[in-house]
C-alpha cells in the first residue's frame, strides 16, 4: 500500500503542473470496487419507480413521464435542509402498501452495480411508515430477504441502519428502537445493523436523544447520528458528548472550529462528508470549490465520501468521486485515501474488511501503472 500512495501522489504532482485529467480519472473510478456507509435507501428508488407508482395511484395525474414527474417533485430545486425533508417524504408518501415496499429492496442492488459497490450501509427512515399503520416486522423482513438475496447472488455486502429520526421527537425515536430491538430478538440473522439519528437538526438538540442511543449501545447495535449538517460546529460537540456515535453524519460544520477538527483527527471519528448533498442544502457552501471536504482531509480527519439521497440530488457514487476530484484541490492521492477510508470506516467484520481492502488497492495499482 505504501508504494501506492507514493505512486498516487507523483501522479498527484505531475497533475498539479500540468492539470488534472477528469475524463481518465472518471474511468479510474469507475473500475474501482468501492463502499459507501451514507446513503438514505429510499432514495435509490428512481424516476421511473415513483412514475410506475404515481401511474398506479394517481398521486400527480398530470406527470406521464419521469421528467415531468420530477420538475413536480422540485427534484434538485432544494431552499435547505428542511425543505429537502419535505421532499424525501413525500417520496416515501408514494408507496401506500406494504406490497411497494419491496421496491426499495428491489432498487439497491442496480446502484451498487451502476457504481461498482461490494458494500453499503443505508439508512432507513421508518417512521412515516409506522405511522401509516405498516407492519414494522413485515418492512424488516422483505428488506432481509432482499439484501441476502444480493450477497447470495452478487457477493455484495449491505446492511441497513433503521434512522429513529429527530424529525418526529425522541418519543417517537425510541418507539423505532423498541421495534427494531422485538424484530432482531425474532430472527436469528438480520443485515439490520442498529440505528441512526437523522432527519432535521433543528428540530431537537443531541441531549434529547441520550437515552436512544443509551439503550441502543447496551444492546449492542451500531450507532451513528447526523450532526453539523446544517448546524454549528458545537452540535457535533454535543453529540459526541450525549450520543457517543461511533460514526458522525455529514459534520461539516467541523471546519469552524480547529480544536474539533484536532480533536475528531486524533480520536480517529470518521465524517460521513455528502458534497452534493451540502451543496444543494446551501449552509456551508454552494459550490464544490468552496466545499470544506479539502480542509478537513487536510487536517487529518477520517472523511468519507458518499451521496445521501441520489434521487433527489440526481447524484451517484462515481459521479460524485468525480465532481470532488475536479472541482476542489483534492487530488488523485486524496481520491483513493477516501476510498480506503470509507471502507474502514464501515461496520464489516475486520476479515472481509481487510478482503475488500485488499481488493481495492490491488485494482488501484494496476491502474496507476496505466498512468500516463
Amino acid at each position: 500500500m505504501n508504494d501506492m500512495m507514493l505512486l498516487a501522489r507523483e501522479i498527484t504532482k505531475r497533475e498539479k503542473e500540468t492539470g488534472k485529467n477528469p475524463e481518465r480519472f472518471g474511468g479510474f473510478i469507475s473500475r474501482i470496487s468501492k463502499a459507501e456507509i451514507h446513503i438514505h435507501v429510499e432514495s435509490l428508488m428512481t424516476a421511473a419507480d415513483l412514475l410506475k407508482l404515481n401511474g398506479k395511484y394517481g398521486l400527480y395525474p398530470d406527470c406521464k413521464t419521469e421528467k415531468a414527474l420530477k420538475e413536480a417533485l422540485g427534484i434538485k430545486k432544494i431552499a435547505d435542509l428542511s425543505e429537502m425533508i419535505e421532499q424525501f417524504l413525500t417520496i416515501q408518501s408514494f408507496i401506500k402498501e406494504e406490497d411497494d415496499f419491496s421496491l426499495i429492496g428491489d432498487s439497491i442492488l442496480p446502484y451498487m452495480k451502476r457504481n461498482n459497490i461490494f458494500y453499503l450501509e443505508g439508512h432507513l427512515a421508518v417512521s412515516s411508515f409506522v405511522k401509516r399503520g405498516f407492519d414494522f416486522r413485515r418492512m424488516m423482513t422483505s428488506l432481509d430477504a432482499s439484501l441476502e438475496e444480493i450477497a447470495r447472488t452478487e457477493g455484495r455486502e449491505t446492511g441497513i441502519l433503521i434512522d429513529v429520526s429527530r424529525t418526529f421527537g425522541p418519543e417517537n425515536a425510541m418507539n423505532n428502537l423498541n421495534l427494531l430491538l422485538d424484530y432482531l430478538s425474532s430472527v436469528k440473522k438480520s443485515r439490520i445493523l442498529g440505528i441512526g439519528l437523522g432527519g432535521a437538526e433543528k428540530s431537537g438538540e443531541p441531549v434529547l436523544y441520550r437515552e436512544v442511543f443509551e439503550k441502543a449501545r447496551k444492546a449492542g447495535l451500531r450507532h451513528v447520528a447526523h450532526a453539523g449538517e446544517e448546524s454549528p460546529y458545537t452540535q457535533i460537540y454535543d453529540t459526541l458528548e450525549y450520543l457517543k456515535p461511533e460514526r458522525i453524519g455529514h459534520g461539516i460544520s467541523a471546519f469552524q472550529n480547529e480544536t474539533l477538527m484536532d480533536e475528531l483527527a486524533a480520536s480517529g471519528m470518521p465524517l460521513e462528508i455528502c458534497p452534493t448533498s451540502n451543496l444543494l442544502t446551501k449552509t456551508f457552501a454552494t459550490r464544490m470549490e468552496d466545499h470544506p471536504i479539502a480542509a478537513l482531509m487536510s487536517r487529518g480527519i477520517m472523511v468519507t465520501l458518499n451521496t445521501d439521497d441520489p434521487l433527489l440530488f440526481e447524484v451517484e457514487l462515481n459521479r460524485e468521486y468525480a465532481q470532488v476530484y475536479s472541482h476542489t484541490e483534492l487530488g488523485l492521492d486524496d481520491m483513493i485515501t477516501l476510498l480506503l477510508n470509507t471502507v474502514k470506516a464501515t461496520f464489516m467484520e475486520e476479515e472481509a474488511k481487510d478482503r475488500l481492502l485488499a481488493r481495492i488497492t490491488g485494482e488501484i495499482t494496476e491502474e496507476l501503472a496505466n498512468f500516463k
